[in-house]
């Protein structure tokens, strides 16, 4: 009987069930699920074979895979016919197997087949001559033929079995099955279609377990255990090994040691970072197992079994910034002397913990940067064996139990960097390591620190640092190194911070205090940083009144009050101002570096208030500032001196004499204390004024000549002033030599007024800061009558100096010649001239050039010349009177020039008379010019006719007045209608008609001044007058009332404007008066 297993599936319900098959009585041949009856010996049609085949139970042959048709073929044996079951007797074209299933998917039909060849072909028939291909003939020829039928199931594990049909079978007996259940592998069901297997020592042991009905299927495992599948029934340890403890410890070479954090078990152990190179790392594994509760009892097929740990590893690997691992090296744990016990899957250990011990050294492979990682994995495996007895009693070998495995990393992670403020990398412009809420200078000694910007550097993702885990505050005192030098103590107050927030209270006495902040991060790297505070509630600024404030820009001799020039001003007040506390602490000195060098870059105070360099101070003020007054303005107002602590400065004011200028110094120390002091100075770099030096005589002044040698009687007057700081001393010398002082030295007082005010400006002045001053001073010599100095020599010079003090103690002095002279001048000759000397009798303008000579004094000289101008010559009483004698209807002149231009206001005769004065102030005699006429009546031109011209007729305006103007070129004055006025209003002026010949008897007839305006066109500038000929002649008549006439002359321009420069032809002198004539040659013609 052949026997073959199927499985067979359910897609439904994704389950599957495993047959065996075999084939009923005289079926053979089976393949696959089909046992096959050949009748190869007989040949039938199609019907007939397919009687025989139903009626021994099947059905005609069906072909539905290849593996079927290659078992058919070898079926045939010698035969080359076969019938099989396809047919489309019911629809052509439709096949299906004689068992009732469609042809499809696979077939085999040959070449141009079904063909349906005569249309009767119905039946599927194959031969081997045709590579038994598939062909559709007539069912009513005769082959042989094979039936198949499903084969019987045979269940698993049953040897023997009885089948009616494919599915009506029970199996007679089942495979080793005993007398009873607990003695059978295999026990039929109650239906006898199956045989299930029992629990028993071959595969179903169920253990730790039981089976209700002893059957396999009924089988529970025990607590911490589980059946992995359903066949067979074994149970497989679940329960893990606990993980007590798993701590792991870094340490270098110098003994520092970072260990994991333990919180109780395994699980709740926290990775540590460290920030050093380990050299050894030691851990320290517990594992245990506890054996489940309420475990039952024995079967009788389970000889002995244990369970507990069996296994126990640390793997070490490294993890890098992108988080994979390298395996670095496995140490196993399973004996002696690293583990307090020995244990294996032959010896399991439960109950008591196993401790198991040991340290790694260091290897090349272990080097980690920033963010990477060191990790240990605690794996530990629970498991157990079992031996079970077979039906003989007989123990088996040991069963093995698949090991559970539990593990958990532990790692140190190498951290170090310390932790950096954003500051370190300009993120955050202008937040400090630290933060003194109310400013580093204080007067409160309550203060609040804040830790802002803070962060613990990592290379790629924050959990690649360890974090920052605390902040701390310490303050401290400053300590005395030098003269020059503070140190921050190391001794200091500590608080911790919480809140990344502290109040603190400053000792009570004011003073400088550093606070430092130490960072930590948990892989124990420290940032430190520092600032420093000054406490100070009570200083102040004080003067110290042994320095001065001074404009050093000033004159000494005036106590520093007036500045004689009109550079820079400068003010300085060394050492004048001082802070009350610094003055004696000097709390602003440089800071020492610390010890250790902790505090660098931003977290140092390098800059800023309190920079460890010290603050650039002068006894505790840190800053000047000066405001500038002009007067009683404000020109500039707290401004910083530059160049601290220089303690003055110099500034270019602008200064201008006479001015009063007040700078107002403030003095600031660190605490912004102030002081303010103002100092004022005046402004005068002028020497005084000494004008009008010279003698005087009989009221007239300038004189430098002495028309006597009685020096008794000289006069000398001259003006002193000085309008910004007032006059100081007079001084003056008279003497034969120039500095000289053996005829006369005396002071003369300042005469000081009393009134505030001067009643006239010309002899009096007030200076800007001071009194009111006369300016002219007399100095009468009378005094050298008592000297005995008094007579002097002919036409022999005589030096006079004058020195002025002002008030800014500028000095003035000034000399002046004098001459002794008694002799008068030498007349000289008058005339009238145009401006190139040459003598006229008449002119036409306004005025006329006055010229003399030949007045002479050898002696001193001539000092000036009178002049005067009158319808006759003067007498030398009428010329010779002073300024304020002059008559009315007289015009004097004087003059040190030779010439004079002089007015001539209307028509008529006019006569110059002059004398000369030396500088005795002596006159010469009277010299009087011939006379000049003045005649400024124009020429008129008239009547202008230019012979045989013709021109067209036009109507002409000139001077609002419209004009007829003939071809004969004579104008003929038109009445001003409205049609005359609208055209003359709308017309440009004709200038010519001043000089044509002019007639009036239209000049009030209104109809023909009318006709003309309408008819006539008016004057363009393209009008143009025609000549016949190449003869050109003028004729005109000439006016002249006044004066003879000279010259006439004629040009000819191309336009208006060429008149004062004619382009065509220049001017030329005429023959007469009052005609021209010319031939026009080629130029002319071709211009005119």
């Amino acid at each position: 009987m052949w026997i073959v297993t199927l499985l067979i599936c359910s897609l439904l319900i994704s389950t599957c069930k495993a047959y065996n098959f075999t084939c009923r009585t005289g079926w053979s041949d089976r393949h696959d699920e089909y046992c096959y009856m050949k009748f190869l010996g007989i040949r039938k049609n199609w019907h007939d074979a397919r009687r025989i085949c139903h009626f021994k139970g099947g059905f005609l042959v069906g072909i539905r895979n290849w593996d079927t048709q290659r078992h058919i073929e070898g079926l045939a044996g010698s035969a080359t016919q076969l019938w099989t079951g396809g047919n489309d007797e019911s629809t052509e074209g439709s096949w299906f197997w004689d068992e009732g299933d469609r042809i499809s998917p696979f077939t085999n039909w040959n070449i141009y087949e079904p063909s349906n060849g005569g249309g009767n072909e119905d039946c599927l028939g194959i031969r081997s001559e045709k590579s038994w291909k598939w062909n559709d003939i007539p069912c009513r020829t005769e082959r042989p033929f094979i039936c198949e039928l499903h084969a019987c199931h045979l269940p698993e594990n049953c040897l023997t079995t009885t089948c009616t049909n494919t599915d009506d079978f029970q199996c007679t007996k089942c495979k080793d099955k005993g007398s009873t259940v607990e003695t059978s592998l295999y026990w039929p069901t109650t239906d006898k279609k199956a045989c299930e297997a029992t629990c028993s020592w071959k595969e179903n042991w169920c253990w730790p377990g039981t089976c209700a009905g002893h059957l396999a299927k009924h089988c529970i495992c025990s607590t911490g255990f589980y059946k992995n599948s359903s066949s067979p029934a074994q149970c497989q340890l679940s329960k893990e090994a606990h993980i007590e403890t798993c701590r792991l410890g870094a340490e270098r070479d110098k003994g520092e040691v970072g260990n994991s954090t333990s919180h109780g078990d395994c699980e709740k152990e926290e990775s540590t970072y460290i920030n050093f190179q380990p050299k050894s790392l030691s851990y320290t594994f517990v594992t245990s197992f506890e054996m489940p509760n309420n475990m039952p009892s024995k079967p009788i097929h389970i000889h002995e079994s244990h369970f507990g740990v069996v296994h126990a590893e640390v793997r070490l690997y490294k993890g890098d910034l992108k988080k994979m691992k390298t395996h670095l090296q496995t140490e196993s744990l399973t004996n002696r002397p690293k583990c307090s016990t020995s244990f294996s899957d032959l010896d399991p250990k439960a109950g008591p913990p196993i401790e198991c011990k040991n340290v790694l050294f260091h290897q090349r492979t272990w080097s980690m940067h920033d963010g990477e990682r060191l990790c240990l994995t605690y794996k530990t495996q629970s498991g157990g064996y079992m031996k079970y007895k077979d039906f003989t009693n007989s123990s088996s070998g040991t069963e093995i139990y698949t090991r559970v495995s539990k593990e958990n990393d532990v790692c140190v992670k190498f951290d170090s960097s310390p932790p950096v403020h954003c500051g370190e990398t300009s993120s955050c412009p202008g937040l400090e390591p630290l933060i003194i809420v109310q400013g580093r200078l204080t007067r409160n000694p309550n203060i609040t620190v804040k830790i802002q910007g803070w962060k613990d550097p990592f290379p790629m993702t924050p959990d690649q640092a360890s974090g920052i885990k605390s902040f701390a505050i310490s303050i401290h005192k400053m300590k005395e190194v030098d003269n020059l030098t503070l140190i921050m103590d190391e001794k200091g107050h500590s608080y911790n911070i919480s809140h990344n927030e502290i109040n603190i209270t400053l000792p009570e006495q004011p003073a400088l205090y550093g606070i430092a902040l130490e960072v930590l991060d948990n892989a124990r790297n420290v940032k430190s940083a520092r600032r420093f505070v000054m406490f100070d509630n009570s200083s102040e600024i004080h003067i110290d009144a042994m320095k001065h404030l001074k404009v050093k820009s000033a004159s000494r001799e005036t106590n520093f009050t007036w500045q004689t020039h009109r550079e820079r001003s400068c003010i300085s007040w060394e050492n004048r101002y001082y802070n009350s506390f610094n003055y004696r602490f000097s709390l602003l000195r440089k800071i020492k570096k610390d010890y250790h060098g902790v505090y660098q870059g931003v977290y140092e105070q390098e800059s800023g208030i309190l920079p460890i360099t010290g603050t650039t101070n002068v006894y505790g003020v840190i800053s000047y500032f000066y405001s500038w007054y002009k007067g009683e303005n404000a020109m500039l107002t707290d401004v910083l001196v530059p160049n601290f602590p220089a303690q003055s400065f110099c500034q270019d004011f602008g200064v201008r004499d006479g001015e009063t200028h007040t700078v107002t110094i403030t003095s600031m120390d660190i605490m912004n204390n102030t002081l303010s002091e103002n100092i004022t100075f005046h402004v005068d770099a002028s020497v005084p004024d000494i004008e009008d030096l010279w003698l005087t005589k009989d009221g007239e002044r300038q004189l430098f000549v002495h028309n006597s040698t009685d020096l008794a009687k000289l006069v000398l007057e001259f003006k002193a002033f000085d309008s910004h700081s007032g006059l100081y001393s007079i001084e003056y010398f008279l003497g034969t030599s120039l500095g000289g002082n053996e005829l006369a030295y005396k002071s003369l007082a300042v005469q000081t007024l009393e009134n505030l005010i001067c009643d006239s400006l010309v002899n009096c002045y007030c200076s800007s800061k001071g009194s009111c001053e006369n300016s002219l001073y007399k100095v009468h010599f009378n005094h050298l009558i008592t000297n005995r100095t008094n007579n002097g020599q002919h036409n022999r010079d005589y030096h006079l100096t004058i020195k002025v003090t002002n008030g800014a103690r500028l000095v003035s002095i000034q000399h002046v010649d004098i001459l002794t002279d008694d002799s008068p001048p030498v007349k000289g000759v008058v005339v009238e001239s145009t401006g190139e000397d040459l003598e006229i009798d008449y002119t036409k303008e306004a005025s006329v050039m006055v010229r003399w000579k030949g007045f002479i004094d050898h002696e001193s000289g001539i000092m000036k010349y009178r002049i005067a101008v009158n319808d006759h010559c003067l007498t030398a009483d009428e010329m010779n009177v002073y300024s304020h004698h002059i008559p009315p209807n007289l015009s004097l002149y004087e003059t040190s020039d030779q010439t004079l231009k002089m007015d001539l206001p209307y028509d008529g005769r006019y006569y110059f008379s002059v004398i000369a004065y030396n500088n005795a102030l002596e006159p010469s005699d009277v010299a009087c010019s011939d006379g000049v006429v003045r005649d400024s009546t124009p020429v008129i031109i008239s009547d202008l006719v230019l012979e045989s011209a013709k021109a067209k007729p036009i109507i002409g305006c000139y001077k609002s007045n419209a004009w007829h103007v003939f071809e004969n070129l004579t104008a003929y004055e038109l009445q001003d209608t409205k049609s005359c006025q609208e055209l003359c209003n709308a017309s440009i002026q004709m200038p010519l008609i001043q000089y044509l010949p002019k007639r009036f008897q239209y000049s009030n007839n209104t109809a023909y001044s009318t006709a003309m305006c309408t008819k006539l066109k008016k004057f363009t500038e393209d009008w143009f007058v025609y000549l016949p000929s190449d003869k050109i002649k003028f004729i005109w008549n000439i006016e002249e009332l006044e004066s003879q006439i000279r010259d006439v002359h004629v040009g000819f321009g191309s336009t208006l404007s060429s008149m004062i420069m004619p382009d065509i032809m220049s001017y030329v002198k005429t023959m007469t008066f009052i005609e021209y004539h010319n031939v026009i040659n080629q130029y002319l013609s071709t211009n005119l």
